[in-house]
């Protein structure tokens, strides 16, 4: 339910655009009074004072319509006082105005007391691109305290960026003091090699529709490098929203190009990201939301810069990522690298994805440290670390009706768990014969719960160690589950070196097959030693705690045997003793 909540919340902020906007321009393209018309291609004979009108009267840039928008007047109602005079703050930025009345009618003689007066500059307007060229970014093009919506008026029309690395700058200014609502629909992003988006102020709502962001080389530095410029004096503030809903993002260059976003909200609906390199989100003190989405063929090799850890990087954010999937990606520390917060992922596919970084940062190919974390109906499949797949540290995970199917690991093991609790439900892992991981768990300090689990092993002795759970000082729970073994691995279950406690509800079992059949079955059980080749599974394997309870109750029955020997020799010796005296005390009387 909460899970449910907090998407209708994402889904009313990502709306609220559209709601400030109204309805789209129908497909008869009925020109508003608040639309603007621009066109790309050269114009004859151009003025740019109060254009954009119609059609037949474009502008020649978005400049010239933001300014056309500006200084647009209207005249007071009937029923507003003659008297009226515009407030400070609807006054317009030039000392001239355009009127967007013709003329007053004939008999209209209390108009020649009213004023005319400049729009408020919060009323909201829309841009209406169209013409055969692309359009072209030489200046910033403010849109400061502007609720804007710049959109395609047919098909989609392309903005190139800067393609200059001296004194780069970004296509679009935005600095407010009051919440605003900006919104590009159906518009082509390309070539650029520095910001699209500079933000400078905080209360604000940046929505993408139907955008493509296609061929851009991004070699800024830190958080002023990728699409979106950040200002660092705006990082702790509130009330920042990005949306990106039927967008293409693909064929991404350079070295920097994450989005580094704050105290932010961002909404990820329908789209796709293909073929980039040095991509990705690293988003802090933020909500994220994913939904039927694709992640694929992206090349991340610089997430050393900025302390970037993942394709997603997460750092105490809400993060919810829903019927999406990742595939053929390689990433040199991590695909998803969510550290605080909280998690769910659902019906979500990793497929064919490779961690090949060093094995000192950071730990998987997806990471989890002190996060509450919850992966249901989705699956790993064929994705390849050198290190390991999954990483929990702290925190409490929930792995629910997942698969994870012929995952290889050339590290230690293929899932971590240290410091925190893991829950296994409904859940099938199967290892195949290629992997070179020391075991499928590694279980350090912590409590791990495996209800309706199923674990099938196809590795051999020569690929994988004599472990499929390794255990450290932590609790195991098994519920119904069932590891079947169909390798050369030996039947035992723990490697165990302290402290590992495993209980079983009795129907948990741990089979070996050889040639499809199979030869032994026991109850799954936490043994502290490596049971010897030779040796038979029926033998009973006692630790130190059993010996130490026989040898109690041992010596105890020695003692109660001496002391009751001793009872019934001095009871014996009594009895005697009484019938010495009477037969004294008879011959006395006699």
């Amino acid at each position: 339910m909460y899970r449910k909540l907090h998407i209708l919340l994402l889904l009313i902020c990502t709306l609220l655009p559209t709601v400030v906007f109204g309805d789209e321009i129908d497909s008869n393209h009925e020109e508003s009074e608040l639309s603007f018309f621009v066109l790309s291609d050269p114009i004859n004979d151009y003025n740019a004072w109060g254009c954009g009108d119609s059609m037949n009267s474009p502008c020649n840039s978005i400049q010239d319509a933001i300014y056309s928008f500006l200084n647009k007047t209207i005249t007071p109602s009937e029923s507003e006082p003659e008297d009226s005079t515009p407030s400070s703050s609807e006054s317009s930025l030039s000392s001239s105005s355009y009127s967007s009345s013709s003329q007053s009618s004939s008999n209209s003689f209390p108009s020649m007391k009213r004023k005319n007066r400049a729009l408020p500059k919060s009323t909201p307007f829309i841009l209406n691109l169209f013409g055969e060229n692309h359009f072209e970014s030489h200046n910033i093009i403010h849109l400061d305290n502007l609720n804007i919506k710049i959109q395609a008026y047919q098909d989609h029309v392309t903005i190139k960026g800067h393609t200059s690395y001296v004194n780069p700058k970004p296509s679009f200014s935005i600095s407010s003091t009051g919440l605003i609502f900006i919104k590009f629909d159906k518009i082509i992003f390309s070539d650029y090699v520095y910001n699209i988006i500079g933000v400078y102020g905080s209360s604000l709502s940046v929505a993408f529709e139907n955008c493509i962001f296609q061929d851009n080389n991004f070699n800024g530095s830190g958080q002023t490098g990728g699409p979106i410029s950040y200002s660092s004096q705006i990082e702790s503030q509130e009330h920042k929203h990005f949306s990106f809903s039927n967008c293409i993002y693909k064929n991404q260059k350079g070295y920097n190009g994450f989005f580094q976003l704050y105290n932010a909200t961002v909404f990820i609906y329908n789209s796709s990201f293909i073929d980039n390199e040095n991509f990705g989100f690293f988003l802090k003190d933020s909500h994220l939301t994913i939904l039927y989405s694709i992640f694929t063929n992206n090349i991340i090799n610089n997430q050393e810069l900025n302390e970037v850890h993942g394709l997603i990087h997460c750092d105490n954010c809400r993060a919810t990522i829903d019927n999406s999937n990742f595939y053929n990606n390689y990433v040199r520390n991590s695909l998803l690298y969510i550290i605080n917060g909280s998690v769910d992922f659902g019906q979500t596919i990793f497929m064919n994805n490779t961690k090949s970084g060093y094995l000192d940062i950071p730990e998987a190919l997806v990471v989890f440290k002190d996060v509450n974390s919850r992966i249901h109906k989705s699956a790993f499949v064929i994705n390849l670390s050198n290190n390991r797949i999954i990483y929990a540290r702290g925190g409490k995970t929930n792995l629910e009706s997942t698969g994870l199917v012929e995952n290889e690991s050339t590290g230690d093991t293929l899932i971590f768990i240290q410091d925190g609790q893991f829950f296994f439900r409904s859940t099938e892992i199967q290892i195949d014969s290629d992997t070179k991981a020391n075991s499928v768990f590694m279980v350090v300090r912590s409590r791990v719960t495996m209800d309706n689990m199923k674990i099938k092993v196809y590795s051999n002795h020569s690929t994988m160690k004599t472990s499929i759970i390794e255990c450290f000082r932590s609790e195991l729970y098994f519920i119904s589950s069932t590891i079947e073994n169909y390798g050369d691995i030996q039947s035992l279950l723990c490697d165990s070196e302290t402290d590992c406690l495993s209980l079983n509800n009795g129907n948990s079992t741990f089979s070996t097959y050889y040639g499809g059949k199979m030869e032994s079955t026991h109850s799954i059980s936490c043994r502290n030693e490596v049971q010897d080749e030779n040796q038979d599974d029926d033998d009973i394997q006692l630790d130190d705690g059993t010996i130490a309870a026989i040898v109690v109750c041992i010596f105890a029955f020695v003692i109660i045997s001496v002391m009751s020997i001793i009872f019934f020799i001095k009871r014996n010796s009594s009895n005697q003793n009484k019938k010495y005296t009477k037969q004294i005390d008879d011959i006395d009387t006699n």
